[in-house]
């Protein structure tokens, strides 16, 4: 009978991978020179840093590892002696453990069977020496180091028995049990991950079947009040019979969609905004198409946040807003901020800037995917295709996190044939958006590689040079600890290149948890210091005499905002007689897909 299975398993193996090969003839990768150009970039900079390292360093390490790993065997020999199933004694403890935080060997399997343990234990030798070769030895060239590390690592993580069939205990196990049918299933969930998103490979994170945008997700009640070519601007409807009379307008990131901030009622930023009485509006950003190829960053300011900006003032019938800006959306409404300045405009009376980058001397992990080199492969590539998949802009933020976000849903997927588990988040995270390629070429040319954004008058936008140095609003900056994309020590930085009444706040967690941190979850404080934040010249020192405190910074932030937006007033029915509602929240553009 199991003969017979394993027979029917090859079959259905072979004819999948016929269709396989077949798919792959009709829709060859269109982004192959791309790929090329960017491995020859990285074994350059592979060249270039060994040109640099001592050889005695790199005896050293090897010979360590030679005697690590003779050592290792010894020991190896006395835990499994007896080639049971356990160690032979409690003080025989493995020779080298993973990490607590290593999610990829909590099998039991991997401790307990000797075979397991040995491939295990051998794998985390060679991690750590490989390790200790890469620190041991710095160019005096900080990204560079970065990058090599960075590539290596994301090599290392490769080797790791647990993304293989034969030395995974429980893929083994898996597979044993389906009598083979897993390694079929698997292969069928990559057939429909390469066929579903033709020469753009990406693999599914969740079931993208079990969520749907304005009926289980971003399902605050509000009305599409404007609509344009970049946007369509929402209004929710009030929960409360009074408002604040100044109203606040939410500028969120494009290259995600803005629902993040409205998952569902329980975590929704939007959601408890409103329900503390604030008049909110929120872009909801194009996906663009090939037809946007030369929309530029001033575009997203002019037909972007300005226009939002006057449509809000209409609406509310106010001559100033309060505007919030996350992430990239925060770094638009900076350059939007010093163009109003420039042009003695006072739209925009106070800012608030979540996760945002207005510095770009150290921009995290992301620095290893941008240098001029990789800039000009990228923007090579995104003439040719119009703008720059969001597929590929989501594979380049999960490699930052490889094991978390690209090996374990490999295993998952492939190896063990199972489907993801559904996930609001990851959702939200898969549901990407395209990014223009003159918008997008700029962005990282001024910003990552010159800091243009902080340099008077060397970002010009609309004919119009911007110099932060003159906005003198007060802002609200909200940084997180654990923050990859945008590190606070850098947020600090650029809060400091603002004039203006200043309150910096550092939350938990990292750039999405710890913004969407609703005051119920009771999970993560923030820091906070009541004095001048501006008469501290680093984040260090702010950090020195920062206090902590319990619960969500959202609340903090609600009572900075309260004092800010003016007097109470009856409720607002979204839209008016100009702009009369166009349709239901969440809208049209929210809903396409990248194609």
């Amino acid at each position: 009978m199991i003969t017979e299975n394993i027979k029917l398993t090859n079959v259905e193996f072979v004819e999948l991978y016929q269709q396989f090969l077949s798919h792959y003839l009709d829709n060859k990768p269109t982004d192959l020179e791309f790929a090329m150009a960017q491995f020859q970039n990285i074994m350059n900079k592979y060249m270039q840093w060994m040109q640099s390292c001592d050889v005695s360093h790199f005896m050293q390490v090897q010979s360590d590892y030679v005697q690590d790993y003779f050592k290792f065997v010894e020991h190896f020999q006395g835990q499994f002696k007896d080639k049971t199933d356990t160690p032979t004694s409690d003080d025989n403890v493995p020779y080298i453990k993973p990490d607590l935080a290593d999610r990829r060997f909590q099998s039991e399997d991997w401790h307990k069977q000797p075979l397991y343990s040995f491939w295990m234990q051998n794998y985390l030798l060679f991690s750590k020496h490989m390790q200790k070769f890469m620190t041991g030895h710095q160019t005096e060239n900080s990204r560079l180091n970065k990058q090599v590390d960075f590539f290596t690592q994301f090599w290392i993580d490769g080797l790791s028995p647990s993304n293989f069939h034969l030395t995974n205990p429980e893929v083994v196990r898996q597979t044993l049990l389906s009598k083979g049918e897993s390694v079929v299933q698997g292969f069928q969930n990559f057939m429909k991950d390469v066929v579903q998103n033709g020469s753009q490979y990406q693999f599914k994170m969740t079931d993208m079947q079990a969520f749907a945008v304005g009926d289980n997700i971003a399902v605050t009640k509000g009305k599409v009040v404007y609509r344009n070519r970049m946007f369509e601007l929402i209004q929710y409807s009030p929960t409360t019979p009074n408002v604040h009379a100044i109203p606040l307008l939410i500028v969120p990131p494009w290259i995600n969609k803005y629902y993040i901030l409205d998952l569902k009622e329980k975590n929704s930023f939007v959601k408890w905004i409103v329900d503390q009485g604030f008049t909110v509006f929120i872009i909801s950003w194009v996906n663009p198409d090939i037809s946007y190829k030369y929309t530029s960053f001033a575009d997203y300011m002019q037909a972007g946040v300005l226009e939002a900006t006057k449509v809000v003032k209409e609406i509310t019938n106010q001559s100033s807003i309060n505007a919030l800006g996350f992430c990239i959306g925060g770094t638009l409404l900076a350059a939007t901020m010093g163009y109003l300045k420039a042009h003695n405009r006072n739209d925009i009376q106070s800012t608030t800037y979540l996760t945002s980058l207005i510095d770009f001397s150290y921009t995290g992990d992301v620095e290893v995917f941008i240098d001029e080199q990789q800039v000009n492969n990228l923007s090579k590539l995104m003439e040719r295709e119009g703008v720059l998949s969001g597929r590929r802009l989501m594979l380049t933020f999960n490699l930052l996190r490889a094991n978390d976000l690209f090996w374990s849903f490999y295993i998952n997927n492939y190896l063990c044939g199972k489907q993801p588990f559904p996930f609001d988040l990851l959702y939200w995270n898969c549901d990407n958006v395209n990014l223009p390629y003159e918008m997008h070429k700029f962005y990282l040319e001024n910003m990552y590689l010159k800091n243009n954004l902080v340099k008077p008058n060397q970002l010009v936008l609309a004919d119009t040079p911007i110099d932060l140095s003159k906005v003198a609003v007060p802002s609200y900056f909200l940084s997180t600890e654990q923050d990859h994309i945008a590190p606070w020590q850098t947020t600090f930085k650029g809060a400091l290149a603002l004039q203006g009444d200043l309150t910096f706040v550092l939350g938990g967690s990292g750039h999405i948890a710890g913004v969407v941190n609703p005051p119920n979850n009771q999970k993560y404080g923030y820091k906070y210091t009541s004095k001048n934040t501006r008469q501290y010249q680093t984040a260090e020192e702010w950090l020195a005499h920062a206090q902590s405190f319990p619960g969500s910074w959202w609340t903090h932030w609600g009572e900075w905002l309260l004092n800010r937006s003016g007097e109470s007033i009856a409720a607002r029915i979204p839209g008016s007689a100009t702009y009369p509602p166009l349709e239901d929240a969440p809208g049209q553009y929210v809903k396409k897909k990248t194609s």
